[in-house]
């Protein structure tokens, strides 16, 4: 039997700061290359493999810590029978919620322009 699978689908400027998070805590993922010529519906795709419900716990982190103090950011959670925004919900609700996840997309609306005292941007 193959280890589940959360496929991620990364919008806008989101993709760095999202892997950067998955590297963070330690959450293992593989880029997606699509066949030649194939049209996607996102900038960039990864699989995020689940392989033991412990996983959930850092998977949750990632997805809270990317949301946290940007409301530019957003991540939709779908399962098989619904599409649920991450917005507002806590880690442990998260949790309870990856298990029957299929798909996940992260999008940040709005690059953040604040700018450091020298001058280079604040991401």
């Amino acid at each position: 039997m193959s280890t589940p699978a959360i496929q991620v689908y990364l919008f806008k400027d989101s993709r760095e700061q999202f892997i950067a998070l998955l590297r963070e805590g330690g959450v293992e993922f593989s880029v997606q290359t699509p066949p030649v010529g194939a049209v996607m519906n996102s900038g960039f795709a990864i699989t995020v493999s689940v392989p033991s419900s412990v996983f959930f716990g850092a998977l949750a982190s990632v997805i809270c810590a990317f949301l946290k103090n940007r409301r530019s950011r957003k991540v939709i959670i779908t399962t098989d029978n619904a599409v649920i925004q991450a917005e507002g919900l806590s880690q442990s609700d998260l949790e309870r919620l990856l298990p029957v996840t299929r798909s996940m997309i992260a999008i940040e609306t709005a690059r953040d322009t604040t700018v450091s005292i020298s001058g280079e941007p604040v991401i």
